[in-house]
C-alpha cells in the first residue's frame, strides 16, 4: 500500500506531466492538501522529492513553482537516455519474456489501420511507456530504474509538444530485442533516441513549447 505522502507525489507529478500545472506556475500547499485529502506533511514531503527530481523549484523566500521546460532539460534527458538506454536494453533482453514483446509488437502493428485518427496519439503514447518501462522493470539494477524512471517522467512532460511517435522504429527496436542480438539493439534505441531528440528539439525552435500552457 502506497504511503500518504507516495500518493501525494503521484497526484501532483501528474498534474505537472499533464500540464495541468504548467512551467513556472506557484505551487499552493493548502489547495494540495484539500484535493488529496491529506495533511501538510505528506504534501510537503512530495513537494520536497519533486524538487529533488527537477519538477519543482523552491527559492529562499518560500516561493514554490513549477519547473521550466528549458533548452538544459531538454538535452539532461536525452545525455542521460544515451548513456544509460542502450545498455539497459541489452540486458533487459536477457529477461523480458518473449511474449510480452510479441504482444506489444502486434499492437504497434496494429496501430497502421486499426485505431482512430482520436486516439491514435494516446495510444501510441501508451504502447511507447510499455516498451520503455517495461523493458527497464526487467533490468536489474535498482539505482538505474530509479534514475530512469524519472528521467521517463520529464520525457511524458515534453511529449506535450512533441508527441511524434515512430512506430517501425519501435518495431526495429522490438525485433533486435527479439533477436537477443546485442548491436542490433543497441543502434536501434541509439537511432530511436537521436530522431526524438531532433524531434523535440525542432518543437521547443518552434516555440511549441507555449502549448503546454493552459490559457
Amino acid at each position: 500500500m502506497q504511503s500518504k505522502a507516495d500518493l501525494a507525489y503521484d497526484f501532483i507529478k501528474g498534474k505537472i506531466i499533464s500540464g495541468e500545472l504548467a512551467p513556472l506556475s506557484p505551487i499552493c500547499e493548502a489547495d494540495l492538501q484539500k484535493e488529496i485529502g491529506a495533511s501538510r506533511t505528506p504534501v510537503r514531503e512530495a513537494i520536497l522529492r519533486l524538487r529533488d527530481s527537477g519538477f519543482i523549484y523552491i527559492f529562499p523566500n518560500n516561493a514554490t513553482l513549477v519547473s521550466e521546460i528549458s533548452l538544459d532539460l531538454i538535452n539532461e534527458i536525452y545525455d542521460t537516455r544515451f548513456a544509460n538506454e542502450p545498455f539497459v536494453n541489452v540486458e533487459a533482453s536477457k529477461r523480458v519474456p518473449s511474449q510480452y514483446l510479441e504482444d506489444l509488437k502486434e499492437k504497434f502493428l496494429r496501430a497502421y489501420d486499426s485505431v482512430s485518427p482520436q486516439t491514435h496519439s494516446d495510444y501510441l503514447i501508451d504502447l511507447d511507456d510499455k516498451l520503455h518501462e517495461g523493458l527497464l522493470d526487467y533490468y536489474p539494477n535498482r539505482f538505474i530504474q530509479k534514475i530512469m524512471h524519472t528521467i521517463f517522467d520529464h520525457n511524458r512532460r515534453l511529449r506535450r509538444f512533441s508527441t511524434q511517435i515512430n512506430i517501425k522504429e519501435h518495431l526495429d527496436i522490438i525485433d533486435a530485442l527479439l533477436s537477443k542480438d546485442e548491436k542490433a539493439i543497441r543502434q536501434t534505441t541509439v537511432l530511436h533516441i537521436s530522431e526524438s531528440k531532433k524531434l523535440t528539439l525542432d518543437a521547443y525552435q518552434k516555440g511549441y513549447l507555449k502549448n503546454i500552457y493552459r490559457s
